[in-house]
């Protein structure tokens, strides 16, 4: 397996960065860590939620050569509900670490120490499962796309703010066809330190096609995930875009049943325009509509047909940026969710998607660039890196998506992913279905600092 030899570097300079981010904000010192562990400190915010019977466990996976230390702290309403734990991710490895997950605004943070990390959640109920990268930094504006108040569907957002100061935002729904809207106890909403909450956007705006959430933060900074339930079973979760938008949102899927839709927001008070690309597993077309509008400080769900795996590229023209989210069917009544990646990379960190067996998941990698990407992949079990399935190597064609073979992932349905490219960029997601596909959820890559 092809190590990052530079990735050391990036930790001391770009984590250390990071660190003190944290610290002018008001983040506990790690005081009980030594220096030389002290000074390669990063961390991941991640707003998973919970609810009765609901299982959340993180997963945290080391790609690097030497051992990281982990220290997770959990979050609720009430303010932290468990106490920090300190852990171990040996090299090439993919930990995973049950938090609690009664509170329905559970939220966790995850600090690395010594190298870096990728963390994302996976939360399972009876019902389905629903899979996100966790967030690397925090923001003072956050677009949260994927939502609707429709009959027989729920729109959450969970807001979390892991530091010592208090945070002071608005939450404003976006909504297709109608004026924002907003509560007045959502308006200069005041979050204590290390406490996480929860908000039900249907108590603003029921009824609602699309329902989209943009979080204003006037004091400190917050991460904030969006989830969706239905009274028919089913759950989803997708990360908010911190803000200002990205001027592109690629996101990877499975392969869909029915209809998939992209949302999007624009709080502007202009109109936005952009153009979608969709990668398919045969060519990548072009809708016939290149060229589509958003209406000013709306949102909207606009619907596709995808064939097979793919990825559909969204760019915004003449300056808009692009708050999107991708919403996909299974066909068994749970849907999927992904805020996807701002642009495409040559070395990805895949988080799994399911626990529960019989797993099938789906290792999806689009290529959205005009050259030929060759690209190896290696699954980072609990010990390290799996040397049965070993690494594998495949070429994906320009605007192409390919699946890694289901008889190599399914051996290791718990692992996590190295993805390398060697030549052209790529975006990685995994698809996972679950419970003889009664269960479905997408999680996007994280790219691999150079």
């Amino acid at each position: 397996m092809k190590m990052r030899a530079i990735l050391a570097l990036f930790v001391v300079v770009a984590s250390a960065g990071a660190a003190i981010g944290l610290e002018r904000l008001g983040s506990k010192a790690p005081g009980d860590l030594p220096p030389s562990e002290r000074s390669a400190t990063g961390g991941w915010f991640c707003p998973h939620g919970g609810g009765k019977d609901w299982n959340v466990t993180l997963q945290v996976a080391n790609p690097g050569d030497e051992a990281v230390r982990v220290r997770t702290t959990t979050f609720a309403e009430d303010g932290v509900s468990e106490v920090p734990n300190l852990v171990s991710v040996e090299p090439g490895a993919n930990r995973e670490i049950s938090v609690p997950s009664t509170d329905k605004a559970a939220s966790s943070f995850i600090e690395y120490f010594g190298g870096w990390v990728g963390a994302a959640w996976v939360t399972e109920t009876d019902s389905g499962v629903a899979a996100e990268p966790c967030l690397a930094d925090v923001a003072d504006a956050l677009f949260l796309p994927d939502g609707t108040t429709e009959r027989g569907e729920n729109a959450f957002v969970v807001v979390v703010n892991p530091f010592d100061i208090d945070a002071v935002f608005n939450l404003t729904i976006l909504r297709e066809g109608d004026e924002p809207v907003t509560l007045d106890d959502w308006t200069g909403f005041v979050l204590k330190p290390r406490h996480s909450v929860l908000f039900h956007l249907n108590e603003a705006a029921l009824g609602a096609p699309t329902a989209a959430a943009k979080l204003d933060v006037s004091l400190g900074r917050v991460a904030a995930a969006s989830i969706g339930t239905a009274s028919g079973g089913g759950i989803r979760s997708a990360i908010g875009i911190l803000g200002p938008p990205p001027a592109r949102s690629i996101m990877s899927g499975g392969s869909d049943t029915g209809e998939t839709q992209v949302i999007m927001a624009n709080s502007t008070r202009n109109r936005g325009r952009f153009e979608v690309r969709i990668v398919g597993s045969e060519k990548g077309r072009v809708l016939p509509e290149q060229a589509r509008k958003l209406d000013a400080r709306s949102a909207h769900s606009f619907p596709f047909v995808t064939e097979g795996p793919s990825g559909i590229d969204v760019r915004g023209r003449a300056g808009f940026g692009v708050a999107a989210a991708r919403r996909s069917f299974s066909g068994q009544g749970d849907r999927g969710a992904t805020s996807g990646v701002a642009a495409p990379a040559s070395d990805w960190l895949v988080l799994p998607a399911g626990l529960k067996g019989p797993l099938e998941p789906r290792l999806v990698i689009s290529n959205p660039g005009e050259e030929e990407a060759e690209v190896t992949v290696t699954l980072l079990g609990e010990s390290g890196p799996l040397q049965d399935p070993g690494p594998e190597t495949f070429r994906v064609g320009p605007g192409r998506t390919a699946v890694l073979p289901s008889k190599i992932t399914e051996k290791a349905s718990r692992a996590a992913a190295l993805v390398e490219a060697s030549s052209g960029e790529v975006v990685a997601s995994f698809a996972t279905y679950s419970a003889n596909r009664n269960g479905y959820a997408v999680s996007a890559g994280l790219p691999i600092p150079a």
